[in-house]
């Protein structure tokens, strides 16, 4: 996966179940993903038997996919091996990052037998799902959290499963780093997702500042998975400081299926990546420094020291015979206390500048 040092926002596609099945669908979903722009595709690898009982209903989202049951629903959109290996292949020819979020521990036992190396996505269902966290070992695999439906203690929690060690706790929603020593271990091997689990999400939950709350909280990479109508949230999420973005995407959105209406198209995708182009530009990074179009005018704008009247020569330099106005650089006013006291070595009329 790329780096995010160099202050660029990190796109993820997500093309999560959108392939309906379909290798054809996958591929072009990949295809137009690393056309508009994305650094990163992303599918969703589940087993049904092992997530889902044969019992449970619909989300409200999931109802016009013309089934009856979850199960009947997402055993249909499930991923075999062949159908994992065709699309990572694809992915790495179009020098595209692949990733897949994980549902389950057979899921992760697939992961393991292919030597996957990129990311693995933890979905905002499976934080408290101790069976699926405790087996995931960092020195294998960088995760990225999703935090829907959870607070901090959930966070803290799932974190420290997955660390195996106790980094943080939490106290009345308060989130206390108890080990510095092992959350640098782990600053670059997790990245937590804000999210809000309803498709769509209105505007009025989305609660972006607490982004950058998390960013000092935790002290890790923050990103931002968005389930929005439209790409206003996700751009605004990176000014709320997300270095990560991850938005569902569909070829087309009047395919049947639980993701293709609440998702974007590919000229969405490529809008969006565009906008985030441009917040990424003027945001720039997070030093204050003088800017390189700054500098030619330092010596114009900024005042020195000058005569405040005639100084003679052999004069001492003091408040009474000293000013700052805008001239050609010389002495800065910070450093006055570097020449009161000192002789004149020339006389200096009134408002010339005080060069020693």
């Amino acid at each position: 996966m790329t780096s995010n040092s160099n202050n660029k926002t990190y796109i993820i596609a997500e093309a999560g179940v959108n392939h309906n099945g379909s290798i054809k669908i996958a591929k072009s979903l990949i295809y137009y993903a690393k056309k508009a722009g994305a650094d990163a595709i992303k599918f969703q690898l589940f087993d049904t038997s092992s997530i889902v009982t044969k019992y449970s209903t619909l989300a409200p989202y999931q109802k016009n996919s013309n089934v009856n049951s979850q199960y009947e629903l997402i055993k249909k959109l499930e991923i075999n091996i062949s159908f994992l290996k065709d699309i990572t292949a694809y992915s790495k020819k179009l020098k595209i990052d692949f990733m897949i979020s994980i549902f389950d521990e057979k899921s992760l036992k697939l992961i393991n037998s292919i030597r996957y190396k990129n990311y693995l996505k933890i979905p905002s269902g499976e934080i408290t799902n101790s069976f699926l966290l405790k087996k995931i070992r960092l020195n294998k695999y960088k995760i990225i959290l999703s935090t829907g439906m959870s607070d901090n203690s959930e966070i803290v929690n799932a974190i420290n499963l997955i660390a195996k060690k106790r980094i943080y706790k939490c106290i009345k929603n308060r989130v206390i780093i108890m080990s510095h020593k092992h959350l640098k271990k782990i600053q670059n091997k997790i990245i937590i997702m804000h999210c809000v689990t309803e498709y769509p999400t209105k505007p009025k939950y989305l609660n972006l500042r607490v982004i950058n709350k998390m960013k000092n909280d935790f002290l890790l990479n923050i990103g931002f998975s968005d389930h929005t109508i439209g790409i206003d949230a996700p751009i605004s999420a990176v000014y709320a400081g997300a270095q990560f973005v991850e938005k569902h995407f569909t070829i087309n959105k009047k395919l049947i299926g639980p993701d293709h209406k609440a998702s974007i198209n590919f000229f969405e995708l490529k809008e969006m990546i565009n906008n985030i182009k441009k917040a990424d530009e003027v945001l720039g990074k997070d030093l204050k420094e003088i800017q390189k179009c700054e500098k030619k005018n330092v010596n114009i704008v900024r005042k020195f020291l000058v005569a405040k009247n005639i100084i003679k020569k052999n004069e001492k330099f003091s408040l009474k015979n000293l000013t700052c106005k805008r001239s050609t650089k010389g002495v800065s006013p910070m450093d006055i206390k570097k020449i009161i006291g000192k002789k004149a070595k020339k006389k200096f009329l009134k408002d010339e500048v005080i060069k020693i």
